[in-house]
């Protein structure tokens, strides 16, 4: 699905070549019979129509990868993301990342939990990206590809916190996370927070 939507926003046409586009991928996975009947109807049915309902033109950039290096103590880390895609309307951008699976909520964003937008965001902002150099973020972005899509935004009203606060706090978190862990005596633990650790954990 990430392969076909890359392709197609990079040329799109129609819905009906959205949809060949995404039996031609699929063709070549290792998936069953069944599988595929199922993920055709689902990309067919929901997916395609959903894309092309909500297409806008505009400068779009996916799959695309950047990085930064911050100093730390007396060397540097480098930190990488590939973004599912990026839309540039006005100078401003708009981070979107897809999700066949579950969704994280913004408040599990906020909170530090899922800062994978977050941090792509400041990533933008201090020119991690060498094809792109917008003047702004408006705005972070999950689409949930399914049988039930939707898109969810980030919105400054449901939080106590603007995007421009949280892409500068997701920064401080991570500087203090990298200074944090650039000691020998810091261990590395396998559920730092109890409340979110997974009922079932294979690696501990």
């Amino acid at each position: 699905i990430h392969d076909t939507l890359a392709e197609f926003m990079n040329r799109p046409t129609s819905i009906e070549d959205l949809k060949q586009l995404f039996y031609q991928k699929i063709q070549k996975t290792t998936l069953s019979t069944a599988d595929r009947l199922f993920y055709n109807s689902t990309f067919e049915h929901h997916i395609a129509p959903f894309i092309i309902e909500n297409y806008q033109k505009c400068q779009t950039y996916t799959e695309i990868t950047g990085q930064t290096t911050i100093p730390v103590h007396n060397h540097s880390f480098t930190i990488t993301a590939r973004v599912d895609r990026i839309d540039i309307q006005n100078n401003q951008a708009t981070i979107i990342d897809y999700k066949t699976g579950t969704t994280p909520t913004f408040n599990q964003v906020v909170k530090g939990y899922c800062p994978q937008l977050s941090l792509e965001a400041w990533l933008i902002l201090c020119g991690g990206f060498k094809e792109i150099h917008p003047s702004g973020v408006c705005d972070l972005s999950y689409w949930h590809l399914g049988r039930s899509c939707k898109i969810s935004n980030f919105s400054d009203s449901k939080h106590d916190i603007t995007l421009e606060q949280l892409i500068q706090q997701t920064e401080t978190g991570l500087k203090q996370l990298l200074e944090l862990f650039d000691n020998d005596t810091t261990p590395y633990e396998v559920c730092p927070i109890a409340q979110l650790a997974p009922t079932y954990n294979d690696y501990e």
